[in-house]
Parts: structure tokens; sequence; C-alpha cells
């Protein structure tokens, strides 16, 4: 009997255990290993989710240099972290990155050739998790093309109706050649009336304006917020708020939504990104999170874009020259006087008889 309740109350205990371990994973514990638990904590990725790319990269001419700039995109568990390093760097000597996703630039010196762009993922334990070895730049600036200023208008309108986060992509063409890069201006609002006629529900209104830029390996915005009750307590209190412009590297388009908690902590937000660069345009990949009332964002801008005409710099077409017909000069050529033909005369038979008779003495 005694042997049994022992068994009995090892069981229970092992189950106790196994309870325990299963919330520990559920809150931010990670038992046999980070890729097969998740953490509900806000801010954390699900193990599928777990990434690593080089989004785009470029080479230019800088005056006496040559600068290469890279954007790295990737998605982790808590406690993960990204190196990346371009051409001659060293991985042991690169920083441990947490930014996502991580823009950078760097002076590669001023001889031509292929730069390599290298990423690499590791997991709390700095164990590699993912790597992305495959992009290389060119540094030419002779083969750089030359460009044509274009300026489109363009409009988004990014959100969800049913869940709390929402992800989605859009190209936008008309740019009348690839871009090299370009300047962004716009503004945004929200709307919060889901039909025609219906009450106005939390974070309606709210308007912010913004500026930005975009090249390959290279983006960023500076999101200016108008003044508004964006925490839900209330303007009859005074509640009101008018956030500084804050700049958002690797972004395009970037502005935080209306959070009754979490609002200084940027929980809420509705954000895009440049992830290619097209014949005619670019595509943006876009984002949305806001568990609490999720109104809609329309972004309204405009791009000032240097397009590639499809010519390049240090290339130009030959020049072809037609020889000049090289005419001889000649001396002048005088007629000569006709000279009349001596015409021997024929002596008579007398004279050859004296010739003979004479020949005989």
């Amino acid at each position: 009997m005694k042997n049994w309740s022992f068994i009995i109350a090892g069981i229970i205990i092992l189950a106790i255990g196994s309870i325990s371990f299963q919330v520990s994973d559920l809150t931010g514990g990670y038992g046999l290993g980070d890729t097969e638990k998740y953490s509900t904590t806000y801010g954390q990725f699900y193990p599928d989710e777990i990434d690593l790319s080089v989004d785009h990269a470029s080479c230019t001419w800088k005056k006496d240099h040559y600068e290469t700039c890279a954007q790295v995109s990737w998605k982790g568990l808590s406690g993960y972290y990204l190196k990346s390093f371009i051409a001659s760097g060293s991985v042991k000597d690169s920083e441990k990155i947490k930014q996502n996703p991580y823009v950078y630039c760097s002076d590669v010196g001023d001889n031509a050739g292929q730069r390599a762009v290298h990423a690499y993922l590791y997991t709390s334990s700095n164990v590699l998790k993912r790597a992305d070895v495959n992009t290389f730049v060119n540094c030419d600036k002779s083969e750089e093309p030359l460009t044509k200023t274009v300026k489109q208008r363009y409009s988004i309108i990014v959100d969800t109706s049913d869940r709390t986060r929402n992800t989605g992509s859009k190209t936008f063409n008309g740019l009348e050649g690839k871009p090299v890069s370009c300047e962004v201006t716009g503004t945004w609002k929200t709307k919060n009336r889901r039909t025609p006629g219906a009450s106005i529900s939390f974070c309606h209104g709210a308007t912010g304006s913004f500026t930005g830029y975009f090249q390959e390996g290279k983006q960023y915005v500076i999101n200016d917020m108008d003044l508004f009750d964006y925490t839900d307590q209330g303007t009859s209190k005074g509640n009101v708020q008018n956030p500084p412009p804050t700049t958002h590297n690797g972004y395009t388009l970037y502005t935080r939504i209306c959070d009754q908690t979490q609002f200084e902590q940027g929980r809420s937000y509705a954000r895009a990104k440049v992830v290619s660069f097209n014949p005619d345009g670019f595509t943006l990949d876009w984002e949305y999170n806001n568990p609490g009332t999720r109104p809609s964002v329309e972004f309204l801008f405009e791009v000032t874009c240097k397009v590639e005409t499809g010519e390049v710099k240090g290339k130009k077409d030959p020049i072809i020259q037609t020889p000049k017909p090289i005419i001889p000069v000649l001396e002048p050529v005088f007629p000569e006087e006709p000279v009349e033909p001596v015409i021997e005369q024929k002596r008579p038979l007398i004279f050859k008889l004296v010739d003979w008779v004479k020949s005989l003495f």
C-alpha cells in the first residue's frame, strides 16, 4: 500500500511540474529550446516567424569613396539578436543588434569592385539560427545610371477588421523608370466609422504629417503627430497629446495609433517599408497592430524620385566621324609639241654608181 502511495504521489508531482512548465513557456520561459515554444509577451514572435533577410543594398560614389548601404529585416524570440557587416568586416567584431529593421551605411574605400553584405541571427544563448550571405553590390562609378526627376502622388489604407495584427503588400507604378532615390512628403488620418451613419469609435480623426527618403539599402521617415486624445481619457479633462516628431529608420510610412494603455510604448502602429525597386515603381510591405478599436489609417503621399533613364554615366555612344575625301594634287600636264617624222629620201641610181667607183680607188 505504501508503494502505491509513493507511485501516486510521484505521478501527481510530475503532473504539477508539467503544468508549471507549460505555463512558464507561455509567459516568457522557453523550456527545452527557443524554437519549440513561444512567448505571448507583447513584441515577441511565434517560432514559425523566425526569419532573416537582407532586404536590399546599394553602393554609390561619394566624392572620394564608395558608400555601401544595406537594410536587414529579422524576426526572433526574446533575446535574439542580429549581427551584420559589409565586405571586409568581421562577425566577431560586429555589435549585437536589437533594432528591426536594421539600416546602416559604411565607407568601403575607393577601389571599384563587388562588396558582400552578410547578416546572421543568433539566439539568446549565442547559437546561430539564420544566415543570409547571398547579397552582393557592385561598386563602379562608371556604371552608375543616368537619372531624371519624376513626381507622383499615391495613397494607401492600412487597417484590419477582425484581428489585432494584419499585414499586406502594395505596388506603386507610374515613375517611368526604376527609382534610384526618392524624397517623400505626406499626411495621414485615422478613420473609425465602420459603416456610413454608424457611431464614431475611439481614435477617429487623428492626423499627422511626415517626410522621408528611400533608396536601395536605406530608408527612413520622420512622423509628426498632431494634437489629439490618443489615450481616450477625455478631452474635457485636458487629456490630449502632441508627441514630438519621431524618426523611424527602415520605414517609408509610420505612425503610432491611439492606445488606451500602451500609447507611449508604441504598441499600436501602422507602418510600411519599401521592399523592392521595380522598373516602373516600387513595392511596399505594410503592417498594422492595434488591440483596441482598430481604426484604419490612410496615408496620402507624394514622391519626388530620381529614376533611371536607361543610360549609364560612364558609357557614351561612339562618335562616328566620316573621313574627308582625299583629293590628290596633280601636276599640270602640258602637251608636247608634235615632232615631224624624218622621211629618208631615196638617192638616184647614178649617185650609187659614183660611190662604187670611188670605193675602187
